[in-house]
């Protein structure tokens, strides 16, 4: 659920629009995954507010830890018309050819200041 948070959480920052509104307006397929994701925990036992703000909190930790990673990503996308295939795909293929540190979630939480 982190994950697909963290696209829209992105996009609010990029943006400014609010997370609310974006999770009404866009990300469809994220917000198909978080609702389905929701009805799992529910059938666990959660509760809908609890689950949302803890994965949003999370979300937006992550976003905050990668948020230079994840508007040069952006830039690289909006402008990939603008640039020869070879460098498009050269930039690409350097992204995920490093493996950065995998955050557990009681990281994350700590990032997001709720130990």
């Amino acid at each position: 659920m982190v994950c697909s948070l963290a696209g829209i959480v992105a996009q609010s920052k990029y943006t400014g629009e609010s997370v609310n509104a974006l999770m009404k307006t866009s990300g469809k397929y994220d917000m198909r995954n978080v609702h389905n994701l929701i009805e799992v925990y529910r059938a666990a036992g959660g509760k809908d507010a609890d689950i949302q703000h803890k994965s949003l909190s999370r979300a937006q930790a992550l976003i905050a830890l990668k948020w230079w990673d994840t508007i040069a990503l952006a830039k690289i996308l909006e402008n990939r018309n603008h640039m020869p295939a070879s460098n498009f795909q050269a930039i690409m293929g350097t992204i995920d050819s490093y493996s950065p540190k995998v955050l557990t979630l009681d990281e994350l939480d700590e990032l997001a200041g709720e130990e």
